[in-house]
């Protein structure tokens, strides 16, 4: 039996990007929006090099999911992250509108916690969400953290040949120290560890919070976490 006590995913978002909403360069007609609320795996039409970058991305995504239910089931922690970003009425879809991880993300073990990555030193504000699994301690983390200030920059078009969100593609330091102390929260607070946390554990957390999955019960008793015909709803 195979146990993961942490787990981290970042799908790409080079697929799902806002700035593919935005005018392409001069006389050219690409980059352009490759998904909507009606085709959120892909946009008909495509040209061949679209169709292999949604094809990783939507392969990555599976993957990271995957892996998160297994980190769900053996008792671990994770993190899942992506952009926020926009709302279903403007016709964008991102993967927090898929149907499994909105019933993923209704279990006691998980939490979703939005926040711009600029206070913590990215160069821009880039709003972000972490899917939680655990780790609820992690928003407070990041509170404590978010000490930058600005200025902070909107990233449109291209630089120097290079598109201008390529630069905002790494987590800032602030962002990895926060993933690495929450996992070190949830490693300490576990029962019969003696080790002093550094931080304390929040109270009043449901039972579940520790308890792995019972492999042998049904996939309906637990809302959705084994893959349902929904699954790319």
């Amino acid at each position: 039996m195979i146990i993961v006590w942490g787990f981290h995913a970042s799908p790409p978002c080079e697929t799902y990007s806002e700035a593919r909403y935005l005018p392409p360069p001069e006389g050219k007609d690409r980059p352009r929006p490759l998904r909507n609320w009606a085709h959120p795996w892909g946009l008909p039409g495509l040209d061949p090099r679209e169709v292999r970058q949604l094809t990783t991305g939507n392969a990555l995504f599976f993957i990271a999911v995957l892996m998160m239910v297994w980190t769900v089931c053996s008792g671990g922690c994770g993190t899942l992250e992506h952009p926020a970003g926009r709302s279903p009425a403007e016709g964008r879809f991102t993967v927090w509108y898929s149907a499994f991880l909105g019933r993923l993300g209704r279990r006691c073990e998980c939490d979703q916690f939005t926040f711009n990555q600029g206070p913590l030193g990215q160069v821009s504000l880039k709003p972000t969400t972490f899917l939680l699994l655990r780790m609820p301690a992690f928003p407070r983390i990041i509170r404590s953290l978010s000490t930058f200030s600005g200025p902070f920059r909107s990233l449109q078009g291209q630089e120097n040949g290079q598109w201008a969100t390529s630069q905002a593609k790494e987590f800032p330091p602030a962002l990895c120290k926060a993933i690495a102390l929450s996992l070190q929260v949830f490693l300490l607070a576990r029962p019969g560890v003696s080790m002093h946390s550094p931080l304390p554990w929040p109270a009043n957390l449901p039972d579940c919070t520790w308890r792995p999955f019972d492999r042998y019960m049904l996939a309906g008793d637990f809302g959705g976490t084994v893959m349902g015909p929904d699954f790319w709803g």
